[in-house]
């Protein structure tokens, strides 16, 4: 054996050990590619499964699409029924679901801040509303302040109506509740209201001004403004901001 034999044998386990760590190399990459291989293989078969269940899906989608259509056909009733009650939003009155008609009587020196108050409210709450003069053969009238309404109607045109009104609110104001205390038709309406049951309501002085000396508020209670509030007949509640009898709603002042 030659030297360079013998190196070679003595040599061998440890110059062979990277010959045989490239073969394992080898082997372990071509291996892994195998597995590449095969795991490619799979994955496209499970992108393609996922594409076939991909399609029950989006065929599915349809469906739940189409049931989307009838929801939003179901929509409509509802809005149907939003739109019932928005017309049935405003109050009705006992004449089946009519707004309640009611009355506001006005003269010279009225109050113009408790008549128009008045007004306002009511038709915000969906009331109908008529101003009506209680200056004979005008409808303007000049309020306690300088103020200048015009009324929808003359209150005799209005008293010689078929139906009286749900309600009759008197503003206060002076001299407009001596003026309203004054007039025969302002007396006849609020006679035949209190008669029939109606409701008569009355602010300021109102009270103590026009519904005490016309007899109605007799065996009932009631407020008014401080300074004719001793006129009225029955002084236990008069220091109340609002009283309500039978049918009668006093108010002391507008504020």
């Amino acid at each position: 054996m030659g030297a360079w034999e013998r190196r070679a044998s003595q040599e061998g386990p440890g110059c062979g050990a990277p010959a045989r760590e490239a073969e394992k190399g080898a082997r372990r990459r071509g291996a892994k590619a195998e597995r590449v291989d095969a795991g490619g293989a799979s994955g496209a078969g499970g992108m393609a499964a996922a594409g076939a269940r991909s399609t029950p899906r989006s065929a599915g989608g349809a469906p739940r699409g189409a049931g989307g259509a009838p929801r939003g056909a179901g929509g409509a009733p509802r809005g149907a029924r939003g739109a019932g009650r928005g017309a049935g939003s405003a109050p009705g009155g006992p004449r089946g679901g009519a707004p309640p008609r009611v009355v506001v009587p006005v003269a010279d020196g009225s109050e113009e801040m408790e008549a128009v108050s008045v007004v306002d409210v009511l038709r915000r709450a969906g009331a109908a509303v008529t101003v009506a003069s209680a200056e004979p053969g005008r409808l303007e009238v000049d309020c306690s302040r300088g103020v200048r309404l015009r009324a929808d109607m003359g209150l005799g045109e209005l008293v010689r109506g078929p139906a009286l009104p749900d309600a009759v609110v008197l503003p206060g104001g002076m001299p407009g509740a001596e003026r309203l205390s004054a007039s025969p038709e302002v007396g006849a309406l609020l006679r035949a209201q209190t008669e029939a049951g109606g409701l008569v309501g009355a602010v300021c002085a109102s009270p103590a001004v026009v519904l005490g000396p016309l007899g109605l508020l007799e065996g009932r209670t009631a407020t008014a403004h401080p300074a004719f509030s001793g006129r009225l007949p029955d002084q236990s509640r008069v220091l109340e901001r609002v009283v309500v009898d039978q049918g009668a709603v006093d108010r002391g002042g507008g504020g």
